[in-house]
C-alpha cells in the first residue's frame, strides 16, 4: 500500500509539471480593428481553424460578419488563411480578407498584436467558453491533486497512530 501511495504520488506530480510545447494561441481574442469602430474577434481551436467575427455598432446600425480559416504559428507569428465567408455577410463578402497584414502571438501575456499599414492594435484573451473553463478546472486540479495523495496518506497516518494509542 505504502509503495502505491508513493508510486501514485510521483506520477501525479510528473503529470502536473509537465510542460506544455504546446504555443498555439488556443483561445479567444478580441480587439478593435482599423476602420472606424469595427471590433475583431478571434477565436482559435486546437485543431488549427480560426472564426473570425468582425462587426461594427455605433448606436445607428450594426452589423457582424464572419470567415473561417485555418492558421498555423511559427514562433511568435500567426499565419492565418480565410477560406470561406458566411453568406450572410454585409461588408466582409469575399475573398481575401485585408483585416491585418499580420499578427504576433504573445503567450507569456496572451496578447496578439495585430499590425496593418505599420499601425499597431493590441487584441486581448478571453476565457469565456466552457471549454476554456474546463481546461482552468483541468490544470488546477492537476497541481491540487499530487497533494492530495501524501495529506491523506499523512491523516491517515495520524488517525491510525491515534487509534493505537488509545488501545
Amino acid at each position: 500500500m505504502k509503495q502505491l501511495i508513493i508510486f501514485l504520488f510521483f506520477a501525479f506530480t510528473l503529470v502536473a509539471c509537465g510542460k506544455s510545447s504546446d504555443d498555439d494561441p488556443v483561445g479567444t481574442y478580441t480587439g478593435s480593428g482599423y476602420r472606424g469602430l469595427e471590433r475583431i474577434r478571434l477565436d482559435f481551436d486546437s485543431d488549427g481553424n480560426v472564426e473570425c467575427h468582425v462587426g461594427e455598432s455605433d448606436g445607428l446600425a450594426s452589423w457582424s460578419d464572419e470567415a473561417y480559416g485555418t492558421y498555423s504559428t511559427d514562433q511568435s507569428t500567426i499565419d492565418i488563411t480565410f477560406t470561406a465567408v458566411d453568406e450572410d455577410n454585409v461588408k466582409y463578402k469575399s475573398l481575401p480578407l485585408e483585416l491585418f497584414d499580420s499578427l504576433r502571438y504573445y503567450k507569456s501575456s496572451n496578447t496578439i498584436v495585430m499590425y496593418k499599414d505599420g499601425a499597431a492594435s493590441t487584441m486581448e484573451r478571453h476565457v469565456t467558453s466552457l471549454g476554456d473553463w474546463l481546461t482552468f478546472i483541468g490544470y488546477i486540479f492537476a497541481i491540487l491533486f499530487p497533494l492530495a495523495i501524501p495529506l491523506g496518506a499523512l491523516a491517515m497516518y495520524i488517525y491510525h497512530r491515534k487509534k493505537k494509542q488509545k488501545q
